[in-house]
C-alpha cells in the first residue's frame, strides 16, 4: 500500500491532465508502529512555544488540541464561556447564525475570554453552514453561490471572485479559520444523496480551486482547511456511513489527487474525515482513527508535515463504532494533531480527561501530545498574533445589498448549464415561444417576476403542496394541465428534494397537451436522468432554500442573455501574408457558460453543455488584430500585410454589462 500510493502520488507532482498509467496493485502490508516517539526539538528560552511547552500543564495542552463547536445560537452560551475558561481549546467553531452583525459580536466575545499563556484562538466556521436556513427570507445574509456552481463555471476568474466574496464575509465577521471546502469527489455510487457543497467530479479542478481559495483567504488572514481526506465522503446512502470504494490502484489519480495538489501547495491544515475505508484498512474503522490513513498515507506517503485535524468524533459515524473519547486517543496515537467535535453532549470535555488518564497510565505517550501541541503553536505564534477585532459596524455591509446581489448573480450566471435543447427550444424569444407559462415546486414567483422584465404577460401556477409532501401529486398535475390551453411553452421549476416520479408525470402530461416543456432543475441534479422527455433542461446549482439570485440569472439565460465562455484555442492559427480571412466572433463563444460538473449517467456526464446562438447575449464587441487594425463587427474580414506573430484579442460585453476577453495567436507567413 505504502509503495503503491507513494509511487502513484510522486508520479503526479506535476499533476497535469495527461497523467500516465496508474501504478500496479500490491498487497496491503500489516500495520507497524514506530519504535521511537518523536522528540520535540529544543528551543531557546525566549521562544513562546518553548515556554508554553515547559509551563503549560498536560491537561491544558490536551485541551489546546481540541476543536470544539459552540452551542450558543446568537452568542456564546454560559456553558460555552465556562468551557473556554476551563479547557482553553485550540479552536472554537460557530455553527449557525442569522445575520452578520450577530456573528461579529459572537466572535469578539469568544476572543474576549482570557486565553492560555497568550496563545491565539482560532475562531472558525463553515460559511455555508453558518448562513444556512430553511427559509431564505429569515436570513440577513445574501445567497452565496455553491461550490458546485464553481465547478460548473470551471473558470479561475470566477473561482477567485467567489473566494473574494467569501473571504470578505469571513474577515468582516472576525473569523480566522474556515472549515472547507471539501475536496471529496462527487458521489460515484448510484442513489447517493449528493450535495451542491462539493466541487464536482474533476480532481484536477478541485485541487486547483482549493489552492486559489486558500491564497485569497490567506491574504485576508484566514486559513482554509481542506476537508474529507482521503475522499469518499459523498458516497452516502440516506443515513448510512460514507464509504470510499475507489479501487486502490486508481486512488492517486482520483480521490487522493486534490489532496496531493493542496499538500504540494503547503496547506497548513488537513482534515481527515469519518468515511469508512475498507479497501485501505480492513479494521472497519473510519478514516479519522485509521493508522493506515493518518500515519501511513498522510504522514509517510504524502510526507505531510502540517497539522492534521481528525473527526468529528461525536457523530454517529464514529460513535456507532467506537467510544468518542477512545477514538480521540487512537487518532492522536496514529498521527492526528487536533480533534474535532460537533457539539453533541459535551463529549470533548470527557475526552480531554480520558486522554490525560491514558497518558498517566502509559497508554499514550506525552511526547506525542507535546509534538502535536508544538506543531499547532508554531503555526499560531507565527501567523495569528496580529488579529484585528471586528465590530457590528464592520459586518453591516455584509447584509443584503444590491452590490452583493449583483456579485452573486454574475457568478450564478456563469454556472447555469443547458444539457438538453431539442429543436432549439431555447432561448425563449417573443416570436417563437409565446405564450409562456411557469409552473413548478420552487421559486415560481421569483422566476416569473424576473422573466417579465424580458417578456410581458407570462402566466404562473405554483405547485405549493410539493414543498410540504416532497412530491407532485396527481391533483396538482391535473390542475396545472387543465389551465394551459393556448400556452405554447411551459417552464417547470423543480428542486432537488422532489421525488422524480411526479416531475416525470407532469412533464409527460404537459407534452401530451401540446406544450413545449423546459425544465429548470435547481440544486444537486440527481433527478436529471429521469427528465429526458423534456424538450430542454437547464441546471443551476443553488441550495434549494436559497435561490432568488440564481433565478434572476436564470431568466437571463432562458431568454438568450447568458454569460459568455470563450473556447480554448491552444494552437496558432496560420495564414498567408495578404490573405483575406473571415473572423467570426461567434465561432469563439459558447453561451451559456456553464458545464455539467458531475457524471450522473451515460447520457449526462461531466463537461456536458449545449450552447445556443450567442447573438442575443452580446451587446457589443471589438476585435484587435495586433497590427493596429480593429473592428466592432462580429464577422469581419482581415488580412495581415506583414509576416509575423500577432496576438488577436476579442472583447465581448454582454447585455448585463459583463465584459470578458480572449486572446489567440495568428502567424502570418510569407507566400513561398
Amino acid at each position: 500500500m505504502t509503495s503503491l500510493l507513494l509511487a502513484g502520488l510522486l508520479a503526479l507532482v506535476a499533476a497535469d491532465s495527461d497523467s500516465t498509467q496508474p501504478p500496479s496493485i500490491i498487497d496491503q502490508p500489516s500495520i507497524t508502529y514506530p519504535s521511537e516517539i518523536p522528540e520535540v526539538p529544543s528551543t531557546e528560552d525566549e521562544d513562546p512555544v518553548a515556554t508554553a511547552l515547559e509551563e503549560v500543564s498536560l491537561r491544558k495542552k490536551v485541551a489546546q488540541l481540541m476543536v470544539v463547536t459552540m452551542s450558543g445560537s446568537h452568542q456564546p452560551s454560559v456553558e460555552d464561556l465556562a468551557y473556554l475558561k476551563s479547557y482553553t481549546p485550540g479552536a472554537a467553531i460557530i455553527r449557525k447564525i442569522l445575520r452578520p452583525s450577530y456573528a461579529s459580536v459572537y466572535v469578539a466575545k469568544l476572543r474576549g475570554v482570557e486565553q492560555l499563556s497568550g496563545i491565539p484562538l482560532w475562531v472558525g466556521t463553515n460559511i455555508y453552514r453558518l448562513t444556512a436556513t430553511d427559509r431564505e427570507e429569515l436570513s440577513e445574509f445574501i445567497q452565496l453561490p455553491s461550490p458546485l456552481s464553481l465547478a460548473a463555471a470551471n473558470d479561475p476568474a470566477t473561482t477567485e471572485a467567489l473566494a473574494e466574496l467569501l473571504a470578505q464575509h469571513l474577515n468582516l465577521m472576525g473569523f480566522n479559520l474556515h472549515l472547507g471546502p471539501s475536496l471529496e469527489l462527487a458521489p460515484s455510487i448510484k442513489d447517493a444523496v449528493g450535495s451542491v457543497y462539493n466541487l464536482g467530479s474533476d480532481p484536477y479542478f478541485i485541487g486547483d480551486t482549493f489552492n486559489i481559495t486558500s491564497r485569497v483567504f490567506r491574504d485576508r488572514g484566514i486559513i482554509a482547511v481542506p476537508l474529507g481526506f482521503p475522499g469518499g465522503g459523498a458516497n452516502r446512502l440516506e443515513k448510512s456511513p460514507a464509504v470510499l470504494l475507489t479501487p486502490v490502484a486508481q486512488l492517486p489519480q482520483q480521490d487522493l489527487l486534490p489532496y496531493h495538489r493542496v499538500i504540494a501547495n503547503q496547506t497548513p491544515l488537513v482534515h481527515v474525515g469519518n468515511t469508512l475505508v475498507p479497501t485501505l484498512d480492513s479494521s472497519g474503522l473510519p478514516a479519522c482513527v485509521s493508522p493506515v490513513v493518518l500515519r501511513q498515507m498522510l504522514r509517510n506517503d504524502l510526507a505531510y508535515e502540517g497539522i492534521i485535524l481528525a473527526g468529528p468524533m461525536d457523530t454517529q459515524d464514529v460513535s456507532g463504532i467506537i467510544d468518542p473519547a477512545e477514538a480521540a486517543i487512537r487518532a492522536l496515537t496514529h498521527g492526528a494533531d487536533m480533534i474535532m467535535w460537533d457539539g453533541a453532549d459535551s463529549q470533548e470535555m470527557r475526552a480531554v480527561d480520558r486522554i490525560v488518564t491514558a497518558v498517566d497510565e502509559g497508554r499514550l505517550s506525552e511526547a506525542l501530545i507535546d509534538t502535536a501541541f508544538k506543531r499547532v503553536l508554531d503555526y499560531k505564534f507565527e501567523h495569528l498574533m496580529e488579529q484585528v477585532a471586528k465590530t457590528e459596524k464592520d459586518a453591516a455591509p455584509l447584509e443584503r445589498t444590491k452590490k452583493l446581489a449583483e456579485q452573486v448573480q454574475a457568478i450564478e450566471e456563469r454556472a447555469i448549464t443547458i444539457v438538453q435543447n431539442k429543436g432549439n427550444v431555447l432561448p425563449l424569444l417573443k416570436d417563437k415561444s409565446m405564450p409562456i407559462g411557469i409552473t413548478g415546486t420552487i421559486g415560481v414567483e421569483v422566476l416569473h417576476a424576473s422573466m417579465e422584465k424580458h417578456i410581458k404577460h407570462i402566466s404562473q401556477q405554483p405547485i405549493t403542496t410539493a414543498r410540504h409532501v416532497g412530491e407532485i401529486k396527481d391533483f396538482e398535475i391535473h390542475r396545472v394541465t387543465s389551465h394551459i390551453r393556448g400556452i405554447r411553452t411551459v417552464v417547470c421549476v423543480f428542486g432537488e428534494t422532489d421525488r422524480p416520479e411526479g416531475q416525470v408525470r407532469l412533464v409527460r402530461e404537459l407534452k401530451a397537451k401540446g406544450a413545449q416543456v423546459v425544465v429548470v432543475l435547481l440544486g444537486y441534479p440527481r433527478n436529471l436522468p429521469y427528465l429526458s422527455e423534456a424538450d430542454a433542461i437547464v441546471l443551476a446549482y443553488c441550495d434549494s432554500s436559497k435561490f432568488s439570485q440564481t433565478l434572476v440569472s436564470m431568466a437571463d439565460v432562458l431568454v438568450g442573455e447568458g454569460a459568455v465562455r470563450f473556447i480554448t484555442v491552444d494552437e496558432e492559427i496560420a495564414v498567408n501574408v495578404g490573405e483575406s480571412r473571415t473572423f467570426n466572433a461567434y465561432d469563439f463563444m459558447r453561451v451559456p457558460a456553464g458545464r455539467l460538473p458531475i457524471t450522473l449517467s451515460k447520457s449526462f456526464s461531466v463537461g456536458q453543455a449545449i450552447p445556443y446562438s450567442p447573438e442575443t447575449a452580446v451587446k457589443k464587441l471589438q476585435w484587435n488584430f495586433g497590427d493596429g487594425k480593429k473592428s466592432k463587427e462580429p464577422r469581419t474580414v482581415h488580412a495581415f500585410k506583414k509576416a509575423g506573430h500577432y496576438p488577436v484579442s476579442l472583447s465581448v460585453t454582454t447585455q448585463d454589462g459583463d465584459t470578458t476577453y480572449c486572446t489567440f495567436h495568428v502567424v502570418a507567413n510569407e507566400v513561398q
